[in-house]
């Protein structure tokens, strides 16, 4: 995990770029913690899980243990709120989009529309 200022951050922040990656090497999973309108408007990451950060059970639809996972949101903030939800529930492989799906979408990389 990264540190913050002295303190543990619950997830490493990474690129988009290195994300796909890590998903296509060795099976990340990409969670997608915005609205079911966000995913709308913009698709979500090819193969990422859509799961609202705010949903009943959230946490229970997840792994929680040494799973690799990374997050995203729009930009960063729910995700870093997510990572820190997870690692609470004992997740140690977290990691956060940089930039969150624009950067991903910045990068060219692959989407999955919603249904």
């Amino acid at each position: 995990m990264a540190r913050l200022f002295g303190l543990r951050a619950p997830a490493q922040t990474i690129s988009a770029r290195t994300a796909y990656d890590m998903q296509q090497s060795n099976g990340l999973i990409i969670i997608d913690v915005r609205t079911s309108a966000e995913w709308a408007e913009t698709g979500t990451p090819r193969k990422a899980r859509r799961l609202t950060l705010n949903s009943p059970g959230f946490l229970d639809t997840l792994p929680n243990d040494a799973t690799p996972m990374a997050l995203t949101c729009l930009h960063g903030p729910r995700a870093q709120t997510a990572a820190k939800q997870l690692a609470k529930a004992g997740s140690t492989q977290l990691f956060v989009i940089k930039g969150g799906i624009t950067a991903w979408t910045q990068a060219g990389l692959p989407l999955d529309r919603a249904h």
